[in-house]
């Protein structure tokens, strides 16, 4: 992008708003403020930007909820200038005010889902958004797996298109941070599925030396291991999985460390009555729903000697506070070790969704790809970048 002359022209990002709503008002920025160094770069560099997004699922049709119109006032709030808005991506009056931007002047789109060529790839809702811009930069990591209108279709109608600042920083540490020998290096994963997670695995184990599993995915190597899990989430497709992540990891000399302990409960709820049993102690009338404390410091030892840490998934069921002090254990660990120079990669979704909530902690990188950030770290071509890439 920086190899661009953006001096008096009108570029169009494809940003990634898609951020969590609640009656108007906007529950985590996160995103928002990620897309903040290419807007500004943009702006120094004398440009008008348009901005394009996505929000949510709507359909193909006008939600009111899934509106960007909340967005627009964040941004003002954070860039300090106006920002305009047209209640419509491609309608002639949008694209007629694009055309009569000046420079330092920003333009953001209604929601891009709210017609079905964006998800369909349409050729000609592809144009009709090139119409906004002489200059097209994408820079909304969250979708970049997807084949889009917005990120894939508009390239063949721009002359000029680029990544922008965020997508090359989470190509950094997402794919070229493996360039690099660190060593030890340790992945951290969590969530519910192992079929989530399988490419991922299969594609890191040649890269890491220890492999931390916690959350619900935890329930099947347990179970394949010999261990009763009670009631806890565990069908056969993923013991299926785990019994070939566990071939390939002795395979590959990767050390996989599973939970010692757990944090049980009969019911998932708020007012849970909890016990901490071992792995070998389960009921059967009970439920895992985070790590126990002999797995954090385990989990945390592991840490302390490692060059490289990945995490992704949280090791608790997080929505309830009772069961996420395992995910905040670690991540506060993470935090300190991070500021004493250990590379610390959170790999979006949920566990940023989590991290974020604490302003306090902080990581060498937070993806803004929950999807994206799995496909890139699983070795996948991601379509958004491989388009670029092709066009440059």
């Amino acid at each position: 992008m920086k190899n661009i002359k953006l001096n008096n022209k009108k570029i169009l990002i494809r940003a990634d708003f898609n951020v969590p709503i609640d009656n108007g008002e906007i529950i985590d920025n996160f995103r928002i403020e990620a897309s903040i160094p290419t807007i500004k770069h943009c702006l120094a560099s004398k440009a008008s930007v348009v901005l394009m997004s996505h929000l949510g699922r709507p359909g193909g049709r006008f939600v009111e909820q899934y509106s960007l119109d909340p967005i627009a006032f964040a941004l003002e709030e954070i860039l300090s200038t106006e920002v305009m808005f047209s209640s419509d991506c491609i309608s002639d009056d949008a694209i007629n005010l694009s055309a009569q931007m000046k420079p330092g002047e920003i333009h953001l789109l209604e929601n891009l889902r709210f017609h079905k060529g964006e998800e369909e790839n349409d050729p000609i809702f592809s144009w009709n958004l090139s119409r906004h811009g002489e200059i097209y930069i994408n820079d909304a990591f969250g979708t970049s797996h997807r084949s889009h209108a917005s990120n894939v279709g508009i390239i063949e109608y721009m002359d000029n298109s680029a990544m922008g600042l965020l997508m090359q920083k989470e190509k950094k540490y997402l794919s070229e941070i493996f360039r690099e020998n660190h060593s030890p290096t340790t992945l951290i994963l969590g969530g519910a599925k192992v079929s989530d997670k399988i490419e991922l695995m299969e594609n890191l184990f040649s890269k890491i030396d220890y492999m931390l599993v916690g959350g619900a995915m935890a329930f099947p190597f347990l179970k394949v291991k010999g261990y009763e899990v009670g009631g806890s989430y565990c069908d056969l497709k993923s013991l299926s999985i785990a019994k070939k992540i566990i071939s390939l990891a002795n395979e590959k000399n990767v050390q996989l460390i599973l939970p010692d302990d757990i944090v049980v409960a009969k019911k998932l709820a708020y007012d849970s009555t909890i016990e901490i049993r071992g792995v070998n102690d389960v009921g059967n009338n009970e439920a895992g729903y985070d790590i126990g404390p002999e797995t954090t410091l385990k989990f945390q030892d592991i840490i302390n000697t490692s060059e490289l840490v990945i995490w992704n998934g949280p090791l608790g069921v997080c929505e309830y506070p009772i069961f996420s002090t395992g995910t905040e254990a670690i991540a506060s660990h993470l935090s300190n070790k991070t500021n004493e120079g250990l590379i610390t990669i959170i790999g979006g979704g949920d566990t940023a969704s989590v991290i974020n909530s604490n302003s306090d902690l902080s990581f060498t990188h937070i993806s803004t790809g929950g999807g994206a950030s799995l496909k890139m770290l699983g070795g996948q071509d991601l379509a958004a970048f491989k388009m670029i890439e092709n066009n440059e």
